[in-house]
């Protein structure tokens, strides 16, 4: 690995990314040939947080990927009788904190008893 030299603009543009992807600052040393500790020195240099430290820019990158608002997203999710859950694991964060994201009127007017749970009920009866 090499130490003291200049970060090149697309070396930069490849943190920023691997960042908001949620790939660790490892992987994105691997990439750039650079250690660990430098990766995180520059991320911070630049004010980037990585998805995998705020959930806010998991559902940032989340809901830039959908091309949606969240409303819209959430609509979607409820429209096909996916749980809370899945749209927390599709996010890459968990449900306590995508509860932070969604307004608590949509929080408890969302169906408890999907499809997933259905059918999970159903295999146990069987």
């Amino acid at each position: 690995m090499a130490s003291n030299r200049e970060w090149t603009t697309i070396e930069v543009a490849t943190l920023r990314h691997g960042y908001e992807r949620g790939l660790s600052a490892q992987c994105i040393g691997d990439m750039l040939g650079r250690t660990k500790g430098s990766v995180h020195r520059m991320a911070s240099k630049l004010g980037i947080r990585s998805a995998r430290s705020d959930p806010r820019v998991a559902v940032e990158a989340f809901l830039k990927q959908q091309g949606k608002p969240l409303s819209e997203v959430i609509d979607w999710y409820q429209s096909r009788a996916l749980a809370r859950c899945d749209l927390a694991a599709d996010i890459g964060i968990d449900g306590a904190t995508l509860k932070r994201f969604i307004p608590p009127d949509v929080w408890q007017s969302w169906p408890h008893y999907t499809i997933g749970r259905q059918l999970a009920a159903e295999q146990r009866r069987a």
